[in-house]
């Protein structure tokens, strides 16, 4: 038996492969994008940022493989959902990352963000060097997640 609860669950607990087999579909995001400190351009992996709504199911804080869609394509991407511990946020929020994506500023637009799998818990770290080496490591990390993951996903 699948309950709303369950999948809420999952989906707080990082559980989101199986929450979305359940579901027949990813688990997505669809925010507006925000303005960000603007630091992931500094360490060369631009990302967006979307605050989480209080009233939404909030993923467990981490870093997941994860889909955008922008303007009617779609991107492989890696989101971080939570606060940014090594640099800070006012506010848990998804950070995405989108791969070979070079189509300008998303600021104000509603983009809409699916989870496939889930890579590891956020964590702080010591220096943004180590941070920058991490995103890369998280980058290959999604690249070998079974593409069937990155989309629908039909209940069997």
């Amino acid at each position: 038996r699948i309950s709303s609860t369950m999948i809420r669950e999952l989906v707080r607990n990082g559980g989101i492969e199986t929450a979305n087999r359940l579901l027949g579909t990813p688990f997505t995001l669809k925010l507006p994008v925000s303005h960000g400190k603007k630091l992931g351009r500094t360490l060369d992996f631009p990302t967006l940022n979307q605050y989480l709504s209080e009233t939404q199911v909030a993923p467990k804080y981490g870093v997941y493989a994860s889909k955008t869609e922008v303007h009617g394509k779609i991107y492989k991407s890696i989101t971080n959902i939570g606060m940014k511990p090594t640099v800070g946020s006012s506010a848990p929020l998804a950070e995405t990352y989108i791969m070979d994506f070079d189509g300008g500023e998303l600021y104000g637009e509603t983009v809409k963000v699916s989870l496939a799998a889930f890579i590891r818990p956020e964590k702080k770290f010591s220096d943004i060097d180590r941070l920058k080496k991490q995103i890369a490591e998280d980058i290959k990390a999604a690249l070998e997640v079974p593409e069937s993951l990155y989309y629908d996903v039909p209940l069997k």
